[in-house]
């Protein structure tokens, strides 16, 4: 592959790094191999196991962008100990997989030619004599013009390879082992409202995310700003900041709970994400209650251009209609493997409606696999009559 793996043993992080030469297409290669070997047709050479043949190296196989990346840039594995390693490209993550090959692989060099010596002449191959006649006829000649070189000599042998297999980002642990490349580190979290501040990330506490949406709130309020309509951004960052909010954290509430105009300049309000963060507040003081208080509690607490939906709840609460009640359920609580994910949430109910469970299969699918693959995977579908909705309940 033209790269080497360097380990530090107090580092469970890895490091590839490109050799210093150029990558030649498959047909360069095949002569420049043949001609550090000194192979011909007409020429063989007797292959000898040295006295210490390696079993430890690992080749890896790669694709020509991902090997143009490693020879100008290098790549990243990481790992845990006892977890899947994988290899991070700019923007992809791929798992490693150990592949058994058909046949053995042998490691040979010449100690005769070395291989930084290699000139054009080396690599070519002199035409056949005349008369010469290739095939069986020849095979007692060829032996013995082998036995009458010197043998090339077996370093090492790999019987097994490994592949890449793209898989998703892992985020459920923010520590020193992300599995993830960076671009996928950067957009999971965006997508989870992660802050950047004097460069470290941090999540903005939930009770701080509650304040800055009531001090949205109150700046309108007090301004006579109708928050259905488009605001001056520019305005709201600079009432924001004279409530005593830092500029940083200004400007990043307004990106999560609002929505920025074409120029950039203006700014409008999600009523949405608003209705979603008053309602996680709420149901994290209270995990329980009747449809009919929620909905009027929330009408309560939100301004009149935010409506107190219900329906934007999917990932934070579950409906029971048939006891017209709300149980919160965040996303977040519950675990970040497939198998784990579907247990606690048939454990919590017996039956799905796909509206119902599709928040909270986010992240679960690996590139490459869709929604109807894990639901096939780990549920069955259960429809009484061709009238009623489709239900999903445990495989």
């Amino acid at each position: 592959s033209g790269c080497s793996c360097f380990t530090d043993p107090g580092d469970t992080r890895y490091k590839l790094n490109p050799l210093e030469l150029r990558r030649p297409c498959e047909s360069q290669w095949i002569s420049l191999m043949m001609g550090a070997l000194g192979l011909h047709p007409t020429r063989p050479r007797t292959l000898q196991h040295g006295e210490a043949v390696r079993k430890d190296l690992l080749l890896l196989e790669l694709d020509d962008p991902i090997l143009d990346e490693l020879l100008t840039d290098g790549l990243q594995i990481k790992g845990e100990q006892d977890g899947d390693a994988v290899l991070c490209t700019r923007d992809t993550t791929f798992v490693l997989k150990t592949v058994g090959t058909t046949n053995t692989i042998y490691l040979a060099r010449d100690e005769q030619v070395p291989l930084g010596e290699l000139t054009q002449n080396q690599t070519s191959c002199p035409p056949t004599p005349p008369g010469q006649t290739l095939g069986l006829a020849t095979q007692r000649e060829k032996d013995s013009a082998a036995s009458a070189r010197p043998p090339i000599k077996v370093t090492a042998t790999v019987e097994t390879h490994m592949e890449l297999v793209p898989i998703a980002p892992r985020t459920h642990q923010l520590n020193a082992l992300l599995q993830m490349s960076e671009g996928e580190l950067a957009a999971a979290l965006a997508q989870r409202g992660a802050l950047e501040l004097d460069g470290r990330w941090c999540a903005l506490h939930p009770s701080y995310a509650d304040t800055a949406l009531q001090l949205i709130f109150l700046c309108a309020g007090e301004r006579g700003w109708d928050l259905g309509a488009t605001l001056p951004r520019a305005d709201m960052h600079a009432a924001l900041e004279q409530s005593g909010m830092d500029p940083r954290v200004a400007g990043h509430c307004l990106e999560r709970f609002g929505r920025a105009g074409v120029a950039g300049e203006d700014w409008a309000l999600d009523p949405k994400e608003a209705c979603r963060q008053e309602a996680r507040r709420q149901l994290s003081e209270r995990p329980t209650w009747s449809c009919g208080d929620f909905e009027a509690s929330l009408r309560h607490a939100l301004p009149e251009s935010v409506p107190a939906d219900l329906s934007c709840l999917g990932g934070i609460a579950v409906i029971d209609e048939a006891s017209a009640t709300l149980q919160y359920l965040p996303l977040d609580s519950l675990p970040a493997d497939p198998a784990g994910r579907f247990g606690a949430l048939f454990a919590m109910r017996p039956r799905w409606r796909l509206e119902e469970l599709e928040p909270y299969l986010q992240g679960l699918a690996d590139p490459g696999q869709s929604l109807e693959g894990l639901l096939l995977k780990y549920t069955r579908a259960i429809q009484a009559q061709p009238s009623c909705p489709v239900l999903y309940a445990a495989r």
